[in-house]
This record gives structure tokens, sequence and C-alpha cells, in this order.
């Protein structure tokens, strides 16, 4: 329903679409610093990108995941700058207002009151100190920013540097439009959704501990994954038929002796905890990052054969 209302949408939008042939709308997920979860339609082609090496356009259709720095809305920001130098006033009730102020700002004044611990001044690092103490005691961690880099995973390479957009045009599925300001985002996700088919070959990414297959499905916070899978892999290939196994695993520990041999197996990001998946899986698994999948190699220190084909959809588990 939201692709269709979209799609109406979209072809007003974008002038010279040809009407039998509307652009695709992109699906985003927005990750704001209440922990809340928007999901719409963007209404923008592109991103504007000031990185070390110049500026960038990014059209959002390259676009997979955004990892937003710290962001403030430029007035509160210059009043933010005018705290924190008072902080230094000589006359008391400057100091004091300067104070209570930053504390009311919060998490939005914590990267620059952080900055100001350090200060050269000492009387005003110490101010700076007892207000980031105040604010931590009132602000849950996860509001607690202070990376400025915003980080865009797009389909070619990573970008690195700071978003010039202020906000971002969304339509919901109930066809209302929002703004999200960037300073309440901390994540944008457009490869969200997955409908998926692998072949994953035994020979290749089941021989070694070290050899899993690198997919293209992100796997963000609260989605849900879901995998069958079926095939045959022939652990012991030098005497054909002996030691055959499906995605469920053999009876003999694999190479390792951790899961059994011929087990397929996954992971969230490079880095992440190991779980299993047979023939079967239908959970939320920990952590943020590209899919990785692995059949548990023979324990024989041979090369195994055959394949295993997956089914795989993502979804976020509170949608």
């Amino acid at each position: 329903m939201l692709e269709h209302i979209c799609s109406a949408l979209l072809c007003g939008v974008i002038s010279g679409a040809p009407a039998s042939q509307p652009p695709r709308p992109i699906q985003i997920v927005a990750h704001q610093e209440d922990g809340c979860l928007i999901k719409g339609v963007i209404l923008q082609e592109k991103i504007s990108v000031v990185t070390k090496y110049g500026p960038l356009e990014i059209p959002f259709s390259d676009i997979r995941r955004i990892d937003f720095g710290f962001h403030c809305e430029p007035r509160l920001e210059n009043e933010i700058i005018l705290c924190i130098k008072g902080l230094s006033s000589n006359d008391f009730k400057v100091r004091d207002h300067s104070t209570k102020r930053l504390v009311v700002i919060g998490s939005t004044a914590y990267p620059l009151v952080i900055k100001a611990t350090k200060s050269a001044d000492l009387e005003c690092a110490q101010r700076a100190t007892h207000i980031a103490k105040e604010i931590e005691g009132h602000s849950p961690p996860e509001t607690l920013r202070l990376k400025e880099e915003d980080i865009v995973y797009a389909k070619a390479f990573t970008v690195i540097g700071r978003i010039k957009d202020y906000s971002f045009k969304v339509v919901t599925k109930y066809n209302s439009q929002m703004v999200l300001d960037i300073e309440s985002l901390t994540a944008m996700s457009l490869a969200f959704v997955a409908d998926k088919k692998f072949t994953i070959d035994a020979t290749r990414h089941g021989s070694s501990a070290d050899d899993w297959f690198k997919t293209d499905v992100i796997i963000e916070k609260e989605m849900r994954l879901s995998i069958t899978a079926d095939g045959q892999v022939d652990l012991w290939p030098q005497g054909p038929g002996q030691y055959i196994t499906g995605p469920k695993g053999y009876t003999t520990a694999g190479k390792g002796g951790n899961f059994m041999a011929g087990v397929l197996l996954g992971k969230v990001g490079e880095q992440g905890s190991i779980f299993v998946i047979g023939e079967k899986y239908d959970g939320v698994p920990q952590g943020v990052g590209q899919l990785f999948l692995h059949i548990v190699p023979s324990p024989w220190n041979n090369i195994s054969t055959g394949n295993y084909n997956l089914s795989l959809t993502t979804r976020y588990a509170n949608r």
C-alpha cells in the first residue's frame, strides 16, 4: 500500500517522469535519538556531504545506511557557544545563567561542554566538568554523542564527512508528510528489507574455518531475519555418498569442534556472534551490519562439495 501511495505522490514531485514508468520510491527507516523508528519514503533525490577531499552529492538510490554524527540547529549552537564563554565571565550572574542554561539544553550541549572541560582556563574547565556530569545524570547514554562526522555507506564506497542538509522530508504509510531534523537522527537505513535467494557453495565457503560468504544483506537494529535452507553437502567426496549432510549438519563435529560438520551458520558483521541457521532460522540476531554465511568444514581436513539453497527475508521485528 505504501509503495502505491508514494509512487503516485512522487510522480508529481519529480517532473518529467513518464506516467507509465513512475520512479521507484526509496523507502527508509529513520532512527531517532529517543529510540523511535519512523518508516516512510524519502522525498529527496540526494544528499550533500562535505569531505576532506571536497564536496560530494550522493543519490539516495545509492545509499544503504547513514550513521549521523552530532548536529545542532545553528541558532542553538550559537547560544551554547555563548554560554560556554559565559563560564569564564567575572560576573557571577552570567556564570550562573550559563551553567543553568547548559544543563537545561542537556545532551545537545554535551559535545561542546566536553570540549570545554579541556579548556586552558581552569575555572571554565572545572565548571564544564560539573555541567557534563549533570547532563550525564539526566540523559540516556545513547543521546550523548560526541562524534561529529557523518558516515554514509554507499553501494560503491563509504563516505565520511559532514552532511549539509538540515532536514529530510518523508511520507509515512498514512500519506502524511514529515520533516525529520538532522539533529534528532542517529541513523537512517535504506537497505532495510530484503527478499532474496542465495546458493552457498561448500567448496568455497565450507572447506576452511575462515571462508565466510559475505552477502549484500544489511541487518539493522530490531530487524527480524528469516531463512530457510535445503540442499546437500558431501563431507568426504573421496568416497561419494558416504557422508552426506543437509543444513542441520552431520552427527559428527566439524573442524574446530564447536559445531556439527556441514551445519549452516550466520553472523552479523565480521566480528559478530555466530549463530546456527540450520534448515530454518527466524529471529532477531545480535549486531548491526552485513550478514555473513558459512558451512562448517569437514573434520577430516578435506574439501567438501555440494551446496545449500537459501530463501531469506528481513523485516523490522515491531512491524
